[in-house]
C-alpha cells in the first residue's frame, strides 16, 4: 500500500505543476465551441457547421470521414452541413477532442511535434483497424488512439529532463518504457496520461484505453473492442516507427501472433493498415500546413514489414486536402444541386450548404440567409455563416417599409446589389454590418419577395469577377427554387 500512495502522490504533484502552466490547458476556442454545441442535442445545425469551418484540421476531418464507406452511399461530399447531417453529432465530438491534444501542442510546444506524429498515425491505425474488424464507433477507435501516448507527451514537454533519464535508462538497460518509468518516476506514462484525462473529463472510453491491458483472445463488449484495436495501433506504431528495422521485424511477428485471435489480421492485412495510416496522416498534416517527411515514414514502413515492392505502397492514391477553388466552387454547386434533386432535403439543410458554399467557394467573411417577416413587417436575419456571426444575425433586422439604401433597390425593385467603395459605411445599414464591402441579392419565389442573401468581405478587395457572379446567382436561383417547392 505505502508503494501505491506514494505513486500516486508522484502522479498526483506531476500534474498539478503541469495545469499550473499558462499554457496548458489551453482549448482552442473552435473545439470548445463544437464540443459545446455537441453535448446540447438541441444545439443548431448553424452553430456546429460554424465552429467546424473554423478550423482547417476538423473541417477535413469532418468531410473525410462523411465521405468514408461508413456513411457515404452515394455522391461526394464538400460541404461541412451535408457531412454533418451523415456523420452525427458524436463522431463530431471525437474528431474535435483528437484535434485538442495536436493543436495545442503543435502551438505552444513545437519540440512534441514527433510524438504528435506518433499520436497521429496511432489514431490512424486504430481507426483503420477498427474499419477492418467492422467496429462502427471508427472515431471513437481514433480517438482513444490520439490521447493513447498522452502520458508520454505531458512528461516530454513538461519534465523534459526527466523524460530525457527515461529514454536513457531504457537505452542502457535495454529494457521497456514501463519499466524505465517506474525507476525514474515511480509511474508510468500510463498513469499520467490517464490521471490527465480524468481530470480534463474526457470521455470514459478514452480513459478506459489509456493503459497496457491483456489482449482479449475473443473481444465480446464493446470496450473490450475498444481496448484490443486501440491497445494494436499503438503496438504497430511503436514497432513500425521506434524501433530498427531487425527488430520491428521481430516486433510485428509477435504482433501477428499475439492479435490474430481477436483480429484475425495477417502480415498483408497489417501492411494495408499502416499504408492507409499514413496516407490519412500526411492530409491531416497538409490541411494544418505542418510538414511531415512522408518519404522516410514509408521506407521506415517498408523496412518494418518487410512489404511488397515499395511501389505497392506509395502509389496507393491520395486525395487532395482541398480542390483549387474553382474546383471546390463547382463541387459544392453540384452537391447542392444533388441534395435537392434527392427530394430528402430539408430546407434549412439546403440553406446552410449555400451559406457554406458562399464562405468556403466564394471567400465571403459572411454569408446570411434574411427572410421576409410580412407579420413584423421586417427583413431579419435567419440562417449564417462567418466569424463571430452571432451578433450579426441578432442585429440584423430592418423595416420593410425602409426606403434607405442600400435597402431600397432590393426591396422595391428586386435588383442585386454588390457593393466594393464603401459607400455606405456610415449609414444605418453600414453601421448595423459593420462591412464596407458586401452584396444583397434578394430570392424571389412565385413572383415574391421572400429573403435575400447578404454576403460581405470585411477587407479591400477587387470586384467578382463575371464567373463568380454567375455562380452567386446559381446558388441564389437554388435557394428560390426549394422555398418555391
Amino acid at each position: 500500500m505505502p508503494d501505491t500512495t506514494i505513486r500516486l502522490e508522484g502522479i498526483e504533484a506531476c500534474l498539478a505543476q503541469i495545469l499550473e502552466r499558462t499554457d496548458f490547458p489551453v482549448l482552442a476556442e473552435n473545439i470548445r465551441e463544437v464540443l459545446a454545441g455537441v453535448e446540447d442535442r438541441d444545439a443548431s445545425l448553424r452553430q456546429v457547421t460554424n465552429a467546424i469551418l473554423k478550423d482547417p484540421g476538423l473541417t477535413l476531418r469532418v468531410l473525410r470521414a462523411a465521405n468514408s464507406p461508413q456513411y457515404n452511399r452515394g455522391q461526394p461530399i464538400h460541404t461541412v452541413a451535408h457531412a454533418l447531417a451523415l456523420v452525427g453529432l458524436d463522431p463530431v465530438r471525437d474528431m474535435a477532442l483528437s484535434l485538442l491534444l495536436f493543436q495545442h501542442f503543435r502551438a505552444n510546444v513545437p519540440a512534441a511535434r514527433h510524438l504528435l506524429l506518433l499520436s497521429l498515425l496511432t489514431a490512424n491505425h486504430g481507426r483503420e483497424t477498427a474499419a477492418w474488424v467492422k467496429y462502427p464507433l471508427l472515431e471513437q477507435a481514433y480517438l482513444c488512439g490520439m490521447f493513447r501516448n498522452l502520458g508520454e507527451i505531458l512528461l516530454a514537454c513538461y519534465y523534459p529532463a526527466e523524460y530525457a533519464a527515461v529514454l536513457i535508462d531504457m537505452d542502457t538497460r535495454r529494457c521497456s518504457s514501463k519499466a524505465s518509468c517506474h525507476k525514474v518516476l515511480g509511474f508510468t506514462y500510463e498513469d499520467l496520461g490517464r490521471r490527465a484525462a480524468e481530470s480534463w473529463k474526457l470521455p470514459e472510453s478514452v480513459v478506459c484505453t489509456i493503459a497496457e491491458t491483456p489482449t482479449v483472445m475473443r473481444p465480446r463488449t464493446e470496450l473490450d473492442w475498444l481496448r484490443t484495436v486501440t491497445n494494436f495501433g499503438h503496438d504497430l506504431t511503436t514497432a513500425i516507427h521506434r524501433l530498427d528495422p531487425e527488430g520491428a521485424r521481430a516486433r510485428i511477428g509477435l504482433l501477428v501472433q499475439d492479435y490474430a485471435p481477436a483480429l484475425g489480421l495477417g502480415l498483408e492485412d497489417i501492411q494495408d493498415i499502416a499504408a492507409r495510416a499514413i496516407q490519412e496522416t500526411r492530409a491531416m498534416f497538409g490541411a494544418l500546413r505542418v510538414p511531415m517527411d512522408e518519404l522516410r515514414l514509408r521506407r521506415m514502413t517498408e523496412h518494418a514489414l518487410d512489404s511488397l515492392p515499395p511501389a505497392t505502397v506509395a502509389e496507393t492514391p491520395v486525395e487532395a486536402a482541398e480542390p483549387g477553388p474553382d474546383e471546390l466552387l463547382e463541387r459544392m454547386g453540384q452537391e447542392i444541386e444533388s441534395e435537392i434533386a434527392s427530394r430528402r432535403y430539408e430546407l434549412n439543410h439546403v440553406l446552410m450548404m449555400i451559406l457554406e458554399t458562399m464562405v468556403r467557394g466564394l471567400s465571403f467573411d459572411h454569408a446570411i440567409f434574411c427572410l421576409v417577416d410580412s407579420a413584423a413587417g421586417e427583413l431579419r436575419a435567419r440562417l449564417g455563416l462567418g466569424p463571430d456571426v452571432e451578433p450579426l444575425l441578432d442585429r440584423f433586422r430592418f423595416p420593410l417599409t425602409s426606403r434607405a439604401a442600400p435597402l431600397d433597390a432590393m426591396l422595391s425593385e428586386h435588383k442585386d446589389l454588390i457593393v466594393h467603395d464603401g459607400r455606405f459605411t456610415n449609414s444605418e445599414f453600414g453601421r448595423v454590418t459593420g462591412a464596407p464591402f458586401f452584396g444583397l441579392y434578394p430570392v424571389i419565389a412565385n413572383k415574391v419577395l421572400v429573403g435575400c442573401f447578404y454576403f460581405d468581405r470585411r477587407l479591400a478587395s477587387p470586384p467578382l469577377e463575371p464567373r463568380r457572379l454567375v455562380q452567386l446567382r446559381r446558388l441564389r436561383d437554388l435557394a428560390a427554387s426549394v422555398i418555391r417547392k
